[in-house]
């Protein structure tokens, strides 16, 4: 009877030791995400629901803090330029960055190794330093961009001073620093479909298009999806390049976001309001609002990309 009962407590402490083995490792991550996510983000929802300067204590107003955002003109201006470059960057991005994998990936392409260097140095590359170089390039008088367009017969344009150029000028930034991170996770799917698939395709006849829809777009569908949302997201949180971009113009040193407000991001105005204006308060729900639609987003391409359905669901 005594053995009994000692097996059955060495089998019951050895079924909670596996059961919580997984916790223990998961446990630092828990903290972690806790301490320097969950955390802060509930003590900004609380202050979006107050008025703060910064001195003295937060006074409560409930919901005005997104009702006065519904009415507000540069908020809704910051999300029509954040869903332009958005949009514009990940169709401009998604295509050139395969594109690009698919060039790096052929076997009649030389010196392979060094153009993949090459393409990711951006990456390595402080964005602020990003900025000021673009800022040079596009420079109306000196810039070297004008400078090909007058040797071409075309006008020269004032990318950062004129309001309908601010958000290609932008845009063109992102392409050439965001391109590198897609390429390589492309180039990385693209060495993983079996080279047998595509011996199949070419002994059945296909063409060129024909296997990419049916061989290798399958094989790379997960991977789009992730730079769709990884692109999207980055285009949300877009604050750096348009800041130093625009210093200078629009109300220079104001973060306008340039001439008219024409490069005004959510996240610049999040700063302008929070940390130039000290309305924490209203900064807070700005906040809140940017994580929101990050979210809605992200769900909604998972959704509509069919990535939320099981394996057997998609056949």
């Amino acid at each position: 009877m005594r053995g009994s009962a000692q097996r059955f407590r060495s089998s019951s402490r050895r079924r909670w030791s596996d059961r919580a083995t997984p916790y223990l490792f998961l446990a630092p991550f828990l903290i972690f995400f806790a301490v320097f996510t969950l955390y802060p983000f509930i003590l900004g929802f609380r202050l979006s629901l107050t008025e703060w300067n910064g001195f003295g204590d937060p006074s409560p107003v409930g919901l005005k803090n997104y009702e006065d955002l519904i009415t507000n003109k540069s908020f809704h201006r910051s999300l029509r330029n954040t869903a332009w470059i958005a949009v514009a960057a990940v169709a401009l991005i998604v295509p050139l960055a395969l594109l690009c994998a698919s060039a790096l990936n052929s076997k009649n392409v030389k010196f392979r190794a060094g153009f993949r260097t090459a393409f990711f140095l951006p990456i390595g590359t402080p964005l602020v330093v990003i900025a000021m170089v673009f800022i040079v390039l596009f420079d109306e008088h000196y810039g070297a961009i004008n400078w090909a367009f007058e040797s071409v017969g075309i006008p020269r344009v004032d990318f950062l001073g004129e309001k309908n150029f601010v958000k290609p000028g932008i845009l063109l930034v992102l392409v050439w620093q965001w391109t590198a991170v897609p390429m390589i996770y492309f180039l990385a799917g693209l060495q993983g479909v079996p080279q047998s698939l595509y011996d199949a395709a070419a002994v059945d006849g296909a063409r060129k298009w024909s296997t990419f829809r049916n061989v290798t777009a399958p094989h790379l569908r997960p991977i789009i999806v992730l730079v769709l949302i990884l692109l999207t997201n980055d285009a949300i949180r877009l604050f750096d390049q348009v800041y130093v971009l625009t210093f200078f113009s629009g109300a220079p040193g104001s973060a306008s976001g340039g001439p008219a407000e024409a490069g005004l991001t959510v996240v610049l105005y999040l700063y302008r309001v929070a940390f130039r204006s000290r309305q924490f308060g209203m900064g807070s729900a700005i906040g809140v609002t940017i994580l929101a639609m990050a979210f809605v987003i992200a769900f909604l391409q998972l959704r509509f990309t069919g990535s939320l359905k099981s394996s057997e669901e998609r056949r």
